[in-house]
């Protein structure tokens, strides 16, 4: 009984913050949630590069299908104080450990804001990626790259992971 009230809040948690115009996954299965920033697997959890801060860019979920090959990562962020939603097609190759955008969406919640431009920036970060999964329970951190990861992850470094954990069933 517990697992199926966590469930039913989890579904009305994540359906609270989705919009209907968000693209869908059909036949999703897993849900994972946002969980941090990382520069490498087990690592602490950093910032964003300052260069993101003015986007006030907050991912959401990921959820997959049975194969866990086939994602959809779901955001918000702002463009001059407006709210966008961002959702995004990812498809994995498990066994390279590696993942890509399919496609992806973009759209002002009022209608009042052209979201395009960083829309752009985050399909140029999720384009195609390795992505570490780890720990127990499991994370799944898509290891994007972006200007500004030697500010959060120290010298030489290219990346910062985009990190989920595993939250439970649809």
């Amino acid at each position: 009984m517990k697992a199926l009230t966590l469930t039913l809040m989890t579904l009305l948690m994540t359906s609270a913050f989705a919009d209907e115009r968000d693209l869908t996954l059909p036949g999703a299965k897993w849900v994972g949630t946002f969980k941090s920033y990382v520069c490498q697997a087990f690592g602490a959890e950093v910032s964003l590069p300052s260069t993101y801060s003015t986007m006030n860019l907050k991912f959401e979920k990921v959820v997959t299908d049975r194969t866990l090959d086939n994602g959809l990562i779901t955001a918000s962020f702002e463009v001059d104080g407006k709210v966008c939603r961002y959702s995004a097609i990812m498809l994995a190759d498990n066994d390279a450990s590696t993942i890509e955008l399919v496609n992806s969406l973009a759209y002002a919640v009022n209608n009042d804001v052209d979201c395009q431009s960083f829309a752009t920036i985050l399909d140029d970060a999720l384009r195609s990626n390795d992505y570490l999964y780890y720990g127990h329970p499991h994370n799944m951190s898509i290891m994007m790259p972006l200007i500004g990861a030697q500010e959060v992850c120290g010298t030489g470094a290219v990346n910062v992971g985009l990190t989920f954990v595993v939250s439970g069933r649809l």
